[in-house]
């Protein structure tokens, strides 16, 4: 015959992960919230760092874009072109 241990298992009951609203049955929802925190800061900087990745790569691209515009209009000379090309690392 089984015996059901729902009120003694490892998740609720005395003495259990969850065992109650007492000083011992807090602390491991504090290390739960710190362990997904954490998780969530690696993620989020992982993700905010790529993005920046990007958006650097692509600032550079607009900014030689505008660089070429310039030359092409005769705006600046071809020294000051390369030289400003060299700047943004085009």
């Amino acid at each position: 015959m089984m015996h059901s241990n729902f009120n003694t298992s490892w998740f609720c009951g005395p003495g259990s992960f969850f065992s109650g609203l007492h000083f011992g049955g807090v602390i491991p929802f504090i290390l739960w919230g710190l362990l997904l925190y954490f998780i969530y800061r690696i993620i989020h900087s992982l993700l905010t760092r790529n993005s920046l990745d990007s958006n650097d790569q692509s600032s550079v691209s607009r900014s030689f874009t505008i660089l070429a515009e310039r030359y092409a209009s005769g705006e600046i000379g071809q020294e000051e072109f390369l030289r400003k090309k060299k700047d943004i690392g085009s």
